[in-house]
């Protein structure tokens, strides 16, 4: 395989080229975001099935804008912070006037739309923290306008709030002091406890709809009291005792519902969907079953409904998977469902192979079991061997943030293509306090930071480790916020598991991370005191808390260590990384420290995550010794100080890149980076380039050719190279894709395990072979000659349940040879499956029967061995006997069949015994027996046969088993009562089986049953109308399938259903 293409850092951190469409609530218009000049702003359309017409209708010139909400009269409301302070304020824009109105213009303040209702669209409700900077308060806001009223002073410390379409106060919920919640309702402006929930309910609970239905009042909820994962209820709220009754519960549920779509005019549920591995939708209202069916069948990945019309008609749809980016469609449901293609998120990174994303179940120490994500870079795995590389990797633990969030197959997962890209393996592990996969899993992790929630981490190091994917020496360990504490524990706490370490926004003091949280978390610090396990104003929890803390146990480091902070982060202080920062270097431990100047809790200029990785991947590079991309103008626009490890990172001109050493522990000079240009070039550089110029151009010019012409031959060279390596791209891309879809397909009908098996087996040459002794060669003494050379062999067995002459061996037999009395070859090597197929036909020696599709012939001649039973028979005379139909349509594989037949086969049988046709044979004969080998996928020849597989599509199977169909209709027609028909496939999908046999048994025009035989040979296993064999489980023989049918005395029937094939275009 040739060397994977590096995949440039800007393609895979530079903004979207066009993200998140939302239809207006009238289906009038579509809006969505996409880069004007290289920030992020929101375009709009008035043909929502045509984007050509688009237009920016916000001008945002530096952060960009990254979210937005529709009101129900042409309104567009939309956050904007600034530098990632989180205060975010909300605009809107009358799309009839084009007015953009500040809606929130209070500083030091952060706000959030709470309810859009159709009854009131030019208003909307906001969560404001103000007057009281702890808590958010209720106001109501003229869009057009901007005026706005405080509604609901929040007076309780309620931490949120439900409203009706009426735009009243409804319920509220707060937090307790037990880190529980209690949900409260509002009655005659009273607030009344109406449920409590206790801590491990917390996450999986919460009310998202109220109903008016039939004079009574509704609330639809997720509650997971009294059960391990949530289920979806119901409370009628003019029942007194306010009971739950259950509308929906997921079977074999193993994590908690995770999305609700719901009707946007009645609020009625309608669907939900559930993430374990992956995530599943699954339908309460029979309206939408058909939709989520079709929508099941579009794109292949897991799909998130963003937007709805009012009328419920028309959706958006985003289609994700792991090894493509996000794909946006329109789906018109009032069309018989049209479904139209808006846009690909990322388009550039389509040419480009991505590596699949794996689930796996990991279990921890104390058997809980950890949901996990594996990425193996391109070239150092066979996707066929069950995801396994082929030998231990450096590999990068990828921790996600929370901790009360969870990692999952979908979105792409950027980060782990970046990583895999450049040559890690990259494991992502839902360790306890992961939240949506049940309780259990959350509450083993209170009060377990840098403990039994570290030790799940090391846990699955060291399965990666065991499982021989890791290298121990080279694991790395990444990631953000929580991620990054969990990088500085295990710097400390676990020194000798990792070798380096990237800690973003990370917090290294428990205590000052919850004496320094926002002021509007005032409502959740019971809930973080309780998960963490320590109160920062008692003696005990100080105690506790320095004891978890890394910056306790800094002087453990002994590994590089890289750390990336926000300049404005409200949530994990920039103190948090200052601070171990300083301890580590008056130690003289080194560290590289980088400060981006205009960010918060993460990264979200493209500039700047540009430049971070950038930096990453070298500093990575230097211990794990994977690829990277050589760094041009990454840092423009970026704005980040080095505060420490200057030394380290060493800048030149518009370049930074690391030195070969990290031995420097005091730095003194502080590098800003903002905005850097080409004018910043250091003039030692200049020099230097020029000196090196004037060398090159001394060397390069002579008499006859100048270097401009040198040049240019250069350039045309260069851009040849360049044309071939993308087409070799796009067609590794094209080539991993149709792997990952063509696994996909057959993983549905045999499971991951079998399936993976079972493929091992296909691509397996080292199998066993057989061969068939020709009767028809001069006479017996030949025959035993052959027989006893055979058996003199000990590789070499004999096939006893067979009634023709056959042996098998572990070894290749030597090519068939001539006889030199018949002039005919002396054996036939096939696959042994192929001769019980022939057996199944049970032929008698006056029986007329028909090979269709007979080519290559192999088939034929062992049917003519069974009809011609014995040596005796076949020199007798040749009149009255049964006789072989071997029919083959097609040209070239006729005159294969042909010289088969001619070369195995002695000419005086030829017009009595077996006679070869072209044309169809159905009108002329009626036959005893009929085997019909039909055409198939042959799934073998195609996993072996890289161009064959480059033509696969899922619609491969389905095409063939409309043929088989056809094919079989015909064939039974031509069948005598009592008669025995063999159809059979080398293919492995059950949609060219099974199913082929299912459909002829209920759609034939005569009388058929099947002939369920369980003896008479001795490899395969029972399907439910016929039988398989497969190499996996036998041998390496096979594939081949079989059912056995036989025509039933009686008259002919009309069909029972016409229709063949589904909407969905399965059978």
């Amino acid at each position: 395989m040739p060397p994977i293409p590096i995949i440039p850092r800007k393609i895979l951190f530079g903004n979207p080229s066009n993200v998140l469409p939302k239809i207006s609530p009238d289906g009038k218009y579509l809006a969505y975001i996409a880069p004007k000049d290289d920030v992020l702003n929101i375009y709009l359309t008035d043909n929502p099935k045509d984007l050509s017409s688009a237009k920016a209708i916000t001008n945002d010139k530096v952060r960009g804008i990254r979210n937005f909400w529709w009101s129900f009269d042409h309104q567009i409301v939309y956050p904007q912070d600034k530098e990632g302070d989180e205060d975010f304020k909300l605009y809107s824009i009358d799309l009839n006037t084009g007015e953009k109105v500040t809606l929130t213009p209070f500083d030091g303040t952060t706000s959030e739309p709470v309810k859009f209702s159709p009854n009131y669209p030019n208003e909307v409700i906001i969560s404001i923290n103000k007057p009281d900077p702890t808590v958010f308060s209720l106001y109501r806001c003229d869009l057009k306008t901007g005026e706005i009223n405080l509604i609901e002073e929040n007076t309780q410390s309620f931490d949120s709030y439900f409203l009706n379409d009426d735009l009243e106060v409804c319920f509220a919920s707060k937090l307790t002091d037990e880190a529980g919640k209690n949900v409260y309702r509002k009655v005659n402006n009273e607030w009344e406890l109406m449920i409590s929930y206790g801590i491990d309910d917390v996450h999986s609970s919460e009310i998202f709809s109220i109903v008016k239905e039939d004079n009574e009042e509704l609330i639809y909820l997720i509650d997971s009291r009294d059960r391990e994962y949530s289920a979806i209820y119901k409370i009628n709220l003019n029942d007194p005792e306010k009971k739950l009754h259950i509308v929906a519960e997921p079977d074999n549920q193993e994590a908690d519902i995770n999305n609700v779509l719901t009707d946007p005019n009645t609020h009625v549920p309608l669907a939900y969907s559930v993430n374990y591995l992956r995530t599943s939708w699954n339908p309460i209202s029979s309206e939408i079953s058909s939709d989520l069916e079709f929508l099941k069948s579009v794109d292949g990945g897991d799909f998130t409904i963003l937007s709805q019309t009012l009328d419920n008609t028309i959706w958006i749809v985003c289609f994700e998977n792991d090894t493509q980016t996000a794909k946006y469609y329109l789906f018109d449901r009032s069309n018989d469902k049209c479904i139209n293609l808006l846009f690909n998120s990322n388009p550039n990174l389509e040419n480009y192979c991505l590596a699949k994303l794996n689930p796996i179940v990991i279990k921890s120490r104390d058997g809980l079991d950890l949901v996990s994500y594996l990425t193996l870079p391109l070239n150092k795995y066979d996707p066929y061997s069950d995801y396994k590389p082929t030998h231990p990797l450096p590999m990068v633990l990828n921790v996600h943030g929370g901790p009360w969030a969870r990692d999952s197959f979908v979105p792409l997962r950027t980060d782990h293509q970046f990583f895999a890209n450049r040559g890690y393996a990259v494991l992502s592990v839902n360790f306890r306090s992961s939240t949506g996969l049940g309780k259990s899993l959350l509450r083993a992790g209170n009060g377990e930071w840098g403990a039994k929630a570290h030790d799940d981490l090391i846990d699955a190091v060291n399965w990666a480790i065991d499982e021989k994917i890791a290298e121990k020496d080279k694991i790395a360990i990444y990631g953000g916020s929580y991620g990054g504490y969990a990088v500085l524990a295990g710097l400390t706490f676990t020194p000798n598991v990792f070798a380096v370490g990237v800690d973003i926004v990370g917090p290294s003091n428990l205590v000052s991370l919850l004496n320094s949280v926002p002021s509007y978390w005032k409502s959740r610090i019971s809930e973080l005191i309780q998960r963490i396990g320590g109160n920062p104003e008692t003696e005990e929890g100080v105690k506790f808390l320095t004891s978890r803390s890394p910056l306790t146990f800094a002087d453990n480091i002994n590994k590089p260590l890289l750390i990336c902070q926000g300049q404005n982060d409200p949530r994990v202080k920039r103190a948090e990384s200052d601070q171990i920062v300083s301890l580590l270097t008056s130690k003289s431990i080194p560290v590289s420290y980088v400060l981006f100047n205009d960010e918060g809790h993460g990264f979200v200029r493209p500039q700047n995550r540009i430049s971070f990785y950038a930096m990453t991947e070298k500093f990575l590079s230097k211990v794990l010794g994977g690829k990277y991309e050589e760094v041009s103008n990454d840092f423009e626009g970026a704005n980040f100080t080095i505060l420490n490890g200057s030394r380290s990172i060493k800048k030149f001109s518009n370049k930074i890149i690391f030195n070969e050493s990290n031995n420097d522990t005091n730095d003194t000079n502080n590098i800003n980076y903002i905005n850097h240009n080409n004018d910043n070039k250091n003039n030692d550089d200049k020099n230097n380039n020029n000196d090196n110029n004037n060398n090159d151009d001394n060397n390069n010019y002579d008499g006859n050719n100048n270097k401009y012409n040198d040049t240019k031959k250069k350039d045309k060279k260069n851009d040849i190279n360049n044309k071939k390596n993308k087409k070799e791209r796009i067609q590794q891309k094209k080539l991993f894709n149709i792997k990952n879809s063509f696994d996909d397909f057959y993983i549905k009908q045999y499971g991951k395990e079998r399936w993976y098996n079972l493929l091992n087996s296909l691509k397996n040459e080292d199998k066993n072979y057989c061969t068939m002794i020709n009767k028809f060669i001069s006479n017996n003494s030949k025959i035993e000659f052959i027989e006893n050379s055979f058996k003199n062999n000990n590789n070499i067995r004999k096939v006893d349940y067979l009634d023709i002459l056959c042996y098998i061996s572990n070894s290749k037999f030597s090519l068939p040879k001539k006889d030199e009395h018949s002039n005919l070859l002396n054996v036939y090597h096939i696959d042994l499956a192929s001769l019980i197929v022939t057996k199944a036909l049970d032929i008698q020696p006056n029986d007329i029967v028909l090979d269709l599709c007979a080519a290559p012939g192999g088939k034929s001649l062992a049917i003519l061995q069974h009809l011609l039973n014995n040596n005796e028979q076949i020199n007798n005379k040749n009149e009255g006997r049964g006789m072989l139909i071997a029919n083959e349509i097609n040209n070239k594989r006729f005159h294969r069949l042909l010289q088969v037949i001619k070369s195995y086969i002695p000419f005086k049988y030829h017009q009595y015994q077996i006679k070869l046709v072209k044309n169809s044979p159905m009108e002329n004969y009626c036959y005893d027996k009929i085997l019909v080998d039909a055409p198939c996928s042959s799934e073998r020849h195609l996993i072996n046969d890289q161009k064959e597989l480059l033509m696969w599509k899922k619609s491969r199977s389905n095409n063939f088993s409309k043929k088989q169909y056809k094919i079989l209709l015909g064939a039974v027609k031509a069948l005598k009562v009592n008669g025995i028909l063999v159809y059979s496939t080398c293919s492995i999908s059950n949609l060219e089986n099974d199913r082929v046999i299912k459909k002829i048994l209920e759609n034939s025009w005569v009388r058929l049953e099947v002939i369920k035989r369980k003896s008479g040979w001795e490899i395969g296993e029972e399907t439910e109308f016929g039988w398989i064999i497969l190499p996996d489980k036998n041998d390496g023989w096979g594939p081949m399938y079989f059912s056995i049918l036989k025509r039933i005395e009686g008259r002919n029937f009309e069909k029972k259903n016409n229709k063949f094939y589904n909407k969905d275009g399965t059978i």
